[in-house]
């Protein structure tokens, strides 16, 4: 350590013999404490990659690719666990794990989220939505609903219209929407049969 702080390698570390449960007991090269710092690392994992015991940055952003030494909203996985791959672990006297909701339960099924495939509780679907055109599960973030007709869409399958800035699930729901939208809200010159948003001077 004082090879390091000399060669001005680190500018601050963990305490030696700090608990492992207390993700937060780092000094500056002077031993003045960084407890109420937040602290961040890149992190690039797959989900099936092994895990090996993490005491400090143990909160995981698969989305960011950063692990944290604090929870924040933005992460999904703790890696203070062993022998375990972000998938969970395949102890079938547990039942399956749901890499979703991060718990063991009776049965789970493929669903998707930012388009990777994970395994959810099948009786925990309360953030996922039934995309019918893809006959698959889907994160609710990750989907729209149709403006016109209520059906529910990935976003990157989605028509999106200028016009109403709305999203839609086909062509017909959104020039249906457009034109009915455009009969309400702009003004109709039978002198060039165009709509326009505002009255033309």
């Amino acid at each position: 350590m004082d090879k390091l702080i000399q060669e001005d390698y680190i500018d601050g570390y963990k305490v030696i013999g700090a608990s492992c449960h207390d993700a937060n007991s780092f000094v500056d090269v002077c031993g003045n404490s960084l407890s109420d710092r937040k602290f961040e690392i890149d992190c690039e994992l797959e989900l099936e990659d092994t895990l090996s015991y993490q005491d400090s940055f143990k909160w995981y952003s698969y989305n960011q690719n950063k692990a944290y030494n604090y929870e924040n909203s933005g992460t999904s996985y703790n890696l203070d666990t062993t022998d375990l791959n972000l998938y969970g672990d395949d102890n079938e006297d547990d039942g399956e794990w749901d890499s979703y909701h991060q718990y063991y339960c009776d049965d789970t099924r493929l669903c998707y989220r930012n388009g990777i495939e994970i395994r959810v509780d099948s009786d925990n679907l309360d953030d996922f939505v039934w995309i019918e055109s893809r006959q698959e599960y889907h994160h609710e973030n990750d989907c729209v609903c149709c403006d016109e007709c209520g059906t529910d869409i990935l976003e990157d399958d989605a028509m999106y219209s200028e016009v109403t800035e709305e999203y839609y699930c086909c062509k017909k729901c959104m020039e249906k929407a457009e034109d009915e939208f455009k009969r309400k809200n702009w003004y109709y010159s039978e002198y060039d049969d165009e709509w326009y948003e505002s009255l033309m001077i």
